[in-house]
Order: C-alpha cells, then structure tokens, then sequence
C-alpha cells in the first residue's frame, strides 16, 4: 500500500507530535521512516537534530533515513515527496482552530494542498506514545472518487484489527438547490429547474443510500476480506463535515477521506466536506489523492445531464 512514511520535521513541538503515527506506520506496514527538513543551505543544526531523532528510531528497530531538503519547506517537501506518490506523509496541525497559518501550520497547508501522496494530518490531541485505532471511518457519497479511499481503509482496518465504518450522509433538498445554483444559473425555463432538480437528488438519494451502502460492503468483502468487519451508516439530511466528525469522535477512530488530485482540495460535493473535516476533527484524517485526470460525474455534470430534459419540459418558444 505504502512504499516508505515520510515525516516532516522542524525542530517544533508540533512537529513533532507526529511521530507516534510516523511510527505506527512504519510499523504496520514494514516500511522505512524517512525524516526531512528543509533549511536554506543545509543549516548544521537542522542536520543535527535529524540525525539525533533517526538515531532513536534505529535504537528502537526502525529502518530510519534523514534528507536535508533546500528551499522553503512546503514546496521543498511537496517536490520531495512528488518523486514517490505512494509514499505516505505524515504531518501535523495547530489544535486551536483548524490549519493555522503560521509555522508548520502553514507548511501543513500547502503539503495537503499541492502533494499527489496520501497524507495524514494528525491533530495534537491524537498525539500519544503508542496509536490505537479501533475504527476506520470511510465517507461516501455515491461517487467514484469518494470509493477511491476503500483500499486503504482496508489496508488499515487489517494492520489493526479495526472495523470499517462506511457513512453515507445524504443532504437535504435545500443543500442541493444551494450546490446547483452556480450549474444552472441564465437558464430560462417555466418553473423553478434548481428546485425541482434538487428534490430529484435528495429523494434519489434517500432512496438509494442504504442500498448503496450494502453493494459496498459486499465489494469490499470481496475484494479485500482483509477487511474483516464492515459496519454501514446512513445518516438522513445531516451536515455532512459535521455528520462524519461526530462519527469520528466515538472511540479511537481515523478518518480516509479522498479530494480531487488536479486542483487541491475540491469544492464540490465530497471535496469541501473533507476539507472541513481536515480542519475541524479531532481524529486523525487520512486524506487520499485522485491521480488520474478524468474523474467522477460531480454535482455539476449530473445538473447538466439532467437540465436538457427540465428544459424541453417548460422552455419558451423563442
């Protein structure tokens, strides 16, 4: 699944908070653990206190490697970890309000923004000697590119004996008339097609969801029983961010969240919901790149799909 866990480091506290997960990683998987930091001309003391944590890591067993990267952090490390998309990073957060803006806050930022690799961001809460996880959260939204996280969280659910907890969050019509509004803006036809298109989703949605939801688990037994056990939620006309957060917070739980890989985080359907969750879980959040570049039908195309039938439905002769 990973090919090597790398661990950002800056001398700060906050960085290193990660390390517990860097480790577990490493560990479950049987990985190396590759320490960066990135310094201007290669300053003495960054190289110093990289070798003196990689010299720990060896002492306890750890197949541990340190790199001096030139150049300012986030773009140095995005470039570093860019050579090896399946390598898995791991870095940390400000615990006061989301993704600060300041020190590896703002490093953290722009990593989980422009890096094609998976990336877990860890919050300080999470931070203990030895990580647990119990439960592995994996939101879904009906899309193919919310299913891109199924693997690694099989992949997780087996190095830790944990269960997968798929959640379905459906929204109300109101939200989908909000999302449409930009998809179906100058158009002219009798009748309101936001409405009536937004009604048509969320009761698809209602509809389908647990149905979803089964045809989904009995994927993953198939195609990856190391997922051994598989619970489903459907949870009606909630936020979704807030939905998947509140679900993360029983137990010792990680969320696997996937976003657009051409763009950063996206902002449509799924793509805003985890960027919100990124910012404001308390539980670890793995956050899986899409690599290819046609993705999934998104909110948008399916308004497309749909307006020449509201259309033909109520348009004025010209």
């Amino acid at each position: 699944m990973y090919s090597k866990v790398i661990l950002p480091l800056d001398g700060s506290e906050l960085a290193q908070r990660a390390l517990s997960y860097a480790k577990s990683f490493s560990s479950a998987f049987s990985v190396p653990l590759e320490l960066v930091r990135a310094a201007d001309g290669g300053a003495q003391d960054a190289l110093q206190h990289l070798a003196r944590v990689r010299d720990d890591l060896r002492a306890e067993g750890f197949a541990a490697t340190t790199a001096a990267l030139s150049g300012q952090a986030g773009p140095a490390v995005v470039d570093w970890a860019r050579a090896d998309p399946r390598a898995l990073l791991v870095m940390s957060t400000h615990g006061r309000g989301g993704l600060a803006r300041m020190a590896l806050g703002s490093v953290t930022d722009r990593v989980l923004h422009t890096a094609p690799n998976p990336i877990l961001i860890v919050r300080p809460a999470t931070e203990a000697p030895a990580v647990r996880i119990n439960a592995v959260v994996v939101p879904l939204d009906g899309s193919k590119l919310a299913e891109l996280s199924l693997p690694h969280a099989a992949a997780l659910a087996s190095a830790w004996d944990a269960y997968v907890d798929l959640v379905y969050v459906t929204t109300s019509a109101e939200a989908h008339r909000d999302r449409l509004s930009g998809a179906v803006r100058g158009r002219t036809a009798f009748g309101d097609p936001q409405e009536q298109m937004a009604r048509e989703f969320a009761q698809a949605e209602d509809e389908n969801a647990e149905a979803y939801l089964e045809r989904i688990r009995l994927r993953l037994a198939l195609d990856h029983p190391e997922a051994r056990t598989v619970h489903t939620r459907h949870v009606r006309h909630d936020d979704p961010a807030q939905a998947i957060i509140d679900r993360a917070a029983n137990g010792s739980a990680l969320v696997v969240m996937t976003t657009h890989g051409r763009t950063g985080i996206g902002r449509l359907v799924l793509g805003s919901v985890t960027d919100q969750v990124v910012r404001h879980s308390h539980a670890p959040v793995l956050v899986v790149r899409q690599h290819h570049e046609t993705g999934p039908i998104g909110l948008e195309q399916r308004a497309e799909e749909h307006l020449p039938n509201l259309g033909r439905a109520g348009a004025q002769p010209a």
